[in-house]
């Protein structure tokens, strides 16, 4: 059982280190050439929230303060 114990710590360790290694099939993103997309919208009385909602959104305040730790 010891020996089966090993082998699987060892065989995941290994896969483990494979997987974090860096390919040169697949280089990092160059995020200076990336794109971003504005997913934003206006939140105002007519955005939707909860769908099953009939009040609409209302908020409730349950703790206001700092927490204590």
């Amino acid at each position: 059982m010891r020996k089966f114990t090993y082998i699987s710590f060892t065989l995941i360790l290994t896969l483990g280190l494979y997987a974090c290694s860096p390919s040169k099939n697949n280089p990092a993103v160059d995020l200076n050439k990336a794109k971003w997309v504005d997913l934003s919208h206006a939140y105002d009385q007519s955005t939707l929230y909860w769908p099953n909602n009939v009040k609409g959104f209302e908020h409730t305040e349950e703790f206001k303060g700092l927490a204590t730790v």
